[in-house]
């Protein structure tokens, strides 16, 4: 874990007044489809970053189409589904869309079937696939709108395919040409977007490129490359056991390890913080905790499997009844046994778990790898004593 102490950095310039700079200097399309179907305001790209609701499709000045994913990225193709149905609806091609992870905000991005932004149960094509759909018809639209008006031709007349809008006179503009154009018009009603038949689907059930590889190229930003200034970086000891707790703590060899600079010791672990990863990891190996396992789980992995392998001969909770397993057994001609047994599967991540905080005076900037952003916007809210509103 990293943790950012510094409210704000040298240069003058607040995170908000720097999200406005960027909006303003790259000019491009921005709309969002509402999932409940309410119309999303058309504004300059200036506006649209403040004010469009569910924004999941922006169009830039050079032609890339930037599809913001609800959902976390955890290998499983999420960026790379969720893009190929905006990019099918949008006649895009493959080759200029990119995926970007889309910011904590319930309002604007929460799992349809949670009620909350949060990744899990394999919801996220299930909850997404005509909303993701009609966002991207909804851009298509739009640039369709514009090049009809700046060509002076029926909308109708023009096709679009491969991020080339065309019309039959032999005119023709690549999207980021009709991007700031596309702005001027109306966002169409969710409801009234044509969107495709399955027959006529070009990526959509199509092995294509995924737009996750930066995690085997080198490419990707991870949270721990997040820098910032005067950053310090705490490495965390655990308890030896699940259920121990801290006894007591000697951190007087740890302190006085150049670099380091604080020791926080709460009920389960003990932090070291140090300018650096290195110094506060050798930090965190000087301590000296005496741990209190009184209370912490001390089962071996024999004595759950025995465990296991009781309660299966037991009466389990009934979820579903259907059709009769025992008459099948007892009438089939050849019946297989076998038992499987596997080890303790940790449900954790590859890469160590870690996140940057930055505390503001105005709130909280969060970075790290999140499943659930609406619980942990509010517990960083709770812990820091702030509206969840105010932490990104």
């Amino acid at each position: 874990m990293k943790i950012e102490r510094f409210a704000q950095n040298n240069s003058g310039t607040t995170r908000r007044g720097f999200l406005k700079l960027v909006a303003v200097s790259g000019a491009g399309l921005a709309i969002g489809i509402a999932p409940e179907g309410t119309r999303a305001a058309s504004t300059a790209s200036a506006e649209v970053s403040q004010h469009v609701a569910n924004a999941f499709v922006r169009i830039g000045s050079d032609d890339t189409v930037t599809v913001v994913i609800k959902h976390l990225e955890m290998g499983q193709g999420a960026y790379t589904g969720l893009s190929t149905l905006v990019a099918e609806e949008l006649d895009a091609d493959w080759s200029q869309v990119v995926a970007e992870s889309a910011p904590a905000d319930a309002g604007k991005y929460k799992n349809l079937l949670f009620g909350m932004q949060g990744t899990g149960g394999s919801t996220a094509i299930a909850n997404s696939f005509m909303q993701m759909r009609q966002a991207g018809a909804a851009a298509r639209a739009m640039l369709v709108a514009a090049a009809a008006e700046r060509w002076s031709v029926p909308a109708d007349e023009i096709s679009v395919s491969e991020g080339v809008i065309s019309h039959a006179s032999g005119k023709s503009a690549r999207f980021g040409e009709l991007a700031e154009a596309a702005t001027a018009q109306s966002v169409p009603e969710a409801d009234a977007l044509p969107l495709k038949d399955p027959k006529d689907f070009k990526l959509i059930g199509q092995i294509i490129p995924r737009k996750d590889v930066g995690k085997t190229d080198g490419t990707a930003i991870y949270t721990q490359d997040v820098q910032l200034p005067g950053m310090l970086t705490a490495v965390v000891a655990h308890a030896p056991r699940f259920g121990a707790t801290v006894q007591s703590v000697d951190d007087k060899a740890a302190l006085a390890l150049k670099g380091v600079q604080h020791v926080i010791a709460m009920p389960n672990f003990v932090a070291v913080l140090a300018a650096d990863f290195w110094t506060a990891k050798k930090g965190r190996d000087l301590l000296q905790i005496e741990w209190d396992q009184s209370k912490a789980s001390r089962a071996t992995s024999s004595e759950l499997e025995r465990e296991y392998t009781e309660l299966v001969s037991t009466s389990g909770l009934v979820a579903r009844s259907e059709g009769d397993v025992t008459a099948a057994l007892e009438s089939a001609d050849q019946v297989l046994d076998a038992t499987y047994s596997f080890p303790y599967l940790a449900h954790a991540t590859m890469e160590p778990i870690n996140c940057v905080v930055h505390v503001r005076e105005d709130g909280v900037d969060v970075w790290n790898g999140d499943q659930m952003q609406t619980i942990d916007q509010g517990a960083v809210a709770q812990v820091c004593g702030v509206d969840p509103s105010t932490v990104t």
